[in-house]
């Protein structure tokens, strides 16, 4: 009959285990490693805002996209900038609708996009920050963010708090 071995049913000190060499000097046990670092406060975000005739300011936390490996949180952040967007133009379709008449009329339109709020972007990875905002708002406008007419320009400011103003004006020929 094969000899079955079984755990000791004491625990031992581990100083004791210390002493034997079975365990190093440094090692600490779990509730010996002192707190966990805290995650990082949410920002603050903008309050939101309409201007007539055509400037939204929207509660949103934009990031850099452009060394992001991480595939989850820039899908979480697009989806909850398709949302903020969404939030923002719904009470104001009527105005929304009357700054994209140009651009349904064969007309160019300019899409000024402000981050407001963190830390200094460079200007490669300012559209990127803004993407998600852009697709979202030429979807609910109902413009191709490709086409010629969509003439978008992407603006920064740094401090306070966090959001994306957006603005519509007629565009230019060219």
């Amino acid at each position: 009959m094969p000899t079955v071995k079984t755990w000791p049913t004491t625990c031992r000190p581990l100083e004791e285990l210390t002493a034997e060499g079975r365990v190093s000097d440094g090692a600490k046990l779990p509730a010996e490693q002192g707190p966990k670092p805290r995650k990082r406060p949410a920002p603050e975000l903008v309050a939101p805002g309409f201007i007539a005739p055509a400037t939204w300011i929207i509660p949103l936390v934009t990031a850099s996209e452009a060394n992001g490996r991480e595939w989850r949180k820039r899908s979480k952040r697009t989806d909850l900038a398709w949302r903020a967007v969404s939030k923002a133009l719904g009470p104001h379709l009527v105005s929304a609708a009357l700054a994209a008449a140009p651009y349904h009329r064969g007309e160019p339109i300019r899409v000024f996009l402000t981050r407001l709020g963190g830390r200094l972007l460079d200007r490669s990875n300012l559209p990127m920050a803004l993407k998600a905002t852009e697709d979202a708002l030429a979807f609910i406008l109902g413009c191709d963010d490709g086409n010629p007419l969509w003439q978008a320009e992407w603006f920064q400011k740094c401090g306070g708090p966090c959001g994306v103003e957006v603005a519509i004006g007629p565009g230019t020929r060219g």
